[in-house]
This record gives structure tokens, C-alpha cells and sequence, in this order.
């Protein structure tokens, strides 16, 4: 159950990653100042969000299964 759970959701923290990540790249690319700083820290706990979600929280899991 889950390693079924990993599966299912993964394209949902790919997708919602993904959008959330082309969106900061788009304020970044069309900002100004502030508006570059925000999209800057959005993409950077984006990617450490999902680094998280994908391999400290699976570890975690296992661990505790076990």
C-alpha cells in the first residue's frame, strides 16, 4: 500500500511542482526587483519542497513501516 500511495502521488507533486515552478520562472523573467526576489524564493522552496516530499518523507516512511 505504499509504494501504491508513492506511485499516485507523485504526478500530483510533479504537476503542482511543475506549474509553480514555470510560474516563478515567468515572474523572475518579467519582474522587477521585489517581484525578482520573490519568484527567486519561490523556485528555490519549489525544488526544496519536492526534494522533501520525494526522498526525506519516503525514507521516513519506510523507516517507521519497518
Amino acid at each position: 500500500a505504499l509504494e501504491l500511495g508513492f506511485s499516485r502521488a507523485w504526478t500530483s507533486i510533479r504537476d503542482s511542482n511543475t506549474s509553480s515552478l514555470i510560474t516563478s520562472f515567468v515572474l523572475y523573467q518579467f519582474g522587477t526587483g521585489t517581484v525578482k526576489g520573490f519568484a527567486l524564493v519561490l523556485a528555490i522552496g519549489v525544488i526544496v519542497s519536492m526534494f522533501s516530499a520525494i526522498v526525506v518523507t519516503r525514507t521516513f516512511l519506510r523507516v517507521i513501516y519497518k
